[in-house]
């Protein structure tokens, strides 16, 4: 097992860094990086066979469920991106390098500094900006759905006489399925009227409202659209399942 000595490290790595004893083998460092409320970043240096690892633990993920933080498909791209631009890695919500060489402590230290100041500023990823990713994470979504061969974009239907609606998704079967992805207010009203105008010329589509839990939709829109789609699903988390379990039944 690797021993690991402090005073070399803090050769190596030639900075001010202090280094506090946290448990066998296993040292908090001390960087002086914080997250945007001030505490520290959590970060440990600690032998792992014969390895190293530096790891924050799982904090800095914990840290932003702390700011109501919804990891989305496309949160989840970027905080993936993050990783792998910065060679990092996860395991279960823990962020960590490992390697066999002492002597590149500097350089891993330094991409785990900036991988978890990088994931910590998702959290401005604020509501306008996560409302424009939904519908492209409705679109990811869908792209893993067993059908996903069948699904189209941007696919332009006639409803009247040059009146168009045009779902998010369109999925091509012997009785297709519009998924309107819903993030806004004026996209809520929008389908309305899509919804409406499909059963007063009697379309036989079976209509699908996903609607962004986290948009400024009033109540009421909110309660039509329900009530006025085939199925409506509220978020993302069940999304591929209610889908082909709607398709099923």
């Amino acid at each position: 097992m690797i021993m690991l000595e402090i005073n070399t490290i803090k050769k190596i790595i030639c900075s001010s860094y202090d280094f506090e004893e946290y448990g066998i083998d296993s040292y908090l460092v001390h960087t002086g990086y914080t997250y945007h409320d001030g505490d520290e970043l959590h970060i440990v240096i600690k032998s792992e066979g014969n390895r190293i690892k530096i790891t924050d633990e799982g904090h800095t993920l914990m840290w932003l469920s702390y700011e109501e933080y919804n990891m989305t498909p496309s949160r989840k791209d970027q905080y993936q991106r993050i990783l792998s631009e910065n060679n990092t890695l996860d395991d279960r919500g823990r962020i960590y390098v490992i390697y066999d060489d002492i002597k590149e402590t500097s350089a891993y230290l330094k991409s785990i500094i900036q991988t978890l100041l990088q994931v910590a500023d998702l959290r401005y990823l604020n509501r306008q900006n996560v409302s424009n990713t939904f519908i492209d994470d409705v679109i990811a979504e869908s792209n893993k759905l067993a059908i996903s061969s069948k699904c189209i974009y941007n696919k332009k239907i006639e409803i009247a006489k040059n009146e168009y609606c045009e779902p998010t998704v369109y999925i091509e079967l012997e009785k297709p399925v519009l998924i309107f992805a819903i993030n806004t207010s004026d996209r809520a009203k929008e389908t309305l009227i899509n919804l409406m105008m499909l059963k007063e010329n009697n379309m036989k589509y079976r209509t699908i409202a996903v609607i962004d839990e986290d948009a400024q939709i009033t109540e009421k829109d909110k309660s039509r659209l329900i009530n006025r789609a085939s199925r409506p699903i509220i978020g993302l988390s069940d999304f591929r399942e209610t889908i082909d379990e709607y398709l099923v039944g």
